[in-house]
């Protein structure tokens, strides 16, 4: 194992020196990784896991789906180590084996997931809401509502959504994910935002 200089330094002097370890980069990590060091790849899991559990629960909103996802994923991953390209960076490249096995599941699925309300925040839509609407349906009906539109996006538009509101990623980082350029993803959020806010009105003029 590679020393610090003060570690090396106290070796020479013959004191006992303990300095924490740099952390490594994930270039080399991803190196060690590459030739089967398990302690290196567990380290990159360990840094994406929470990351890739929130987007597959976000996408499938199945807690089990989710799991089964993140295992898939990292195991597609170590499969995969050596396709990785440095000109991408790692987390888009997670993302979208992630992405992958997120519509792969979805499809095969369909008709068993089940759509909950546990959204914090739909940024945009609310205030496009009738005043009517606001007044008659408390926060967790309405987060209800905004989730069953969820459920009817097409996978893009449905991808850009969740990664945006619920990871937190730019637009920009979101189109390294989906292998598209910047004005496919602009399109594919403003039609998301469209067809969701549609669809709630929709439901609440039909008595939800």
């Amino acid at each position: 194992m590679r020393r610090s200089g003060r570690e090396a330094e106290g070796a020479t002097t013959g004191e006992a020196v303990i300095v924490a370890a740099t952390p490594e980069s994930e270039l080399e990590l991803l190196e060690r990784a590459k030739r089967r060091d398990h302690f290196a790849f567990g380290v990159l899991m360990g840094r994406y896991q929470k990351k890739v559990f929130a987007f597959a629960y976000g996408f499938c909103q199945n807690r089990e789906d989710a799991m089964e996802i993140v295992q898939e994923t990292f195991l597609r991953m170590y499969e995969k180590l050596d396709l990785y390209r440095r000109e991408y960076s790692l987390q888009s490249w997670i993302y979208r084996l992630a992405h992958n096995l997120c519509i792969d599941h979805y499809r095969r699925h369909k008709r068993r997931l089940r759509m909950v309300s546990n959204v914090d925040c739909w940024d945009g839509i609310d205030a496009s809401l009738p005043e009517s609407a606001e007044a008659e349906e408390d926060q967790s009906q309405m987060q209800a509502l905004v989730q069953l539109q969820l459920g009817r996006l097409s996978d893009k538009q449905k991808t850009v959504f969740v990664l945006k509101h619920q990871q937190g990623m730019k637009l920009e980082e979101i189109a390294g994910v989906l292998g598209v350029s910047l004005g496919t993803v602009k399109t594919l959020h403003h039609r998301a935002l469209q067809n969701i806010k549609k669809g709630v009105r929709r439901d609440i003029d039909r008595g939800g």
